[in-house]
């Protein structure tokens, strides 16, 4: 499995730079930040977290895991290994700082003991990239990821050269230029990714309802 040493690697060699001597540390990891943080929304990685019900009601609360993008799924009554966990009851969510509120509806009310499944998108991480332990990113994906932070490391280069000089020098065209080409390829991969994406169910609004067909 690759690691950011493995992608910075790939990444100079992209930006023709393969000894440093034009982006340093500090740009190419925000560089890879910044792709990651596309990439993690077009596909992102999947965390189902089951929590048991230590209250009756009809609201539950529960933990926000670091790293998350989005809520996709609620599932109640939730039961391992049985086809009942497919089962969502009609629930509005909302966040209250650090938690998931998710309020039943419809004379539902979870009891003590029961489970509740609740699905997060999260973003993906680089080992070794601010502390993370391991790399979440397809292996299939690692080139298409490279190319997105190319176009960020350049667009921050060029942007820093305008502000150096004041003016567009020829450099300056010329690292838009390169960009802008792998803008349109990472774009278009982008794209291509956006039919894997799972249903978003972030709610728009103070709530958002979720009946039986949400999630499936």
């Amino acid at each position: 499995m690759s690691n950011y040493a493995s992608y910075k690697e790939r990444l100079q060699q992209l930006l023709c730079d393969p000894e440093g001597k034009r982006y340093d540390e500090a740009t190419l990891q925000e560089a890879l930040r910044l792709a990651l943080e596309v990439y993690s929304r077009a596909c992102p990685r999947l965390v189902d977290s089951v929590l048991t019900l230590a209250e009756s009601g009809c609201q539950q609360q529960v933990a926000l895991p670091d790293g998350m993008l989005f809520v996709v799924d609620v599932c109640f009554p939730y039961v391992a290994n049985s086809a009942q966990h497919v089962r969502r009851m009609p629930c509005t969510f909302t966040f209250d700082a650090m938690a998931l509120v998710v309020t039943f509806v419809g004379g539902t009310e979870p009891q003590t003991g029961e489970q509740m499944q609740v699905t997060f998108a999260m973003g993906h991480t680089l080992q070794d990239l601010d502390g993370a332990a391991v790399t979440s990113v397809a292996e299939g994906h690692a080139t298409l990821l490279v190319v997105g932070a190319a176009t960020a490391a350049l667009d921050m280069r060029s942007q820093a050269l305008v502000e150096a000089y004041g003016a567009r020098s020829d450099t300056v065209t010329l690292l838009q230029q390169m960009a802008d080409r792998y803008r349109l390829r990472f774009d278009e991969g982008m794209r291509a990714l956006a039919p894997q994406r799972p249903a978003m169910a972030l709610p728009r609004r103070r709530g958002f309802r979720l009946d039986a067909w949400d999630g499936a």
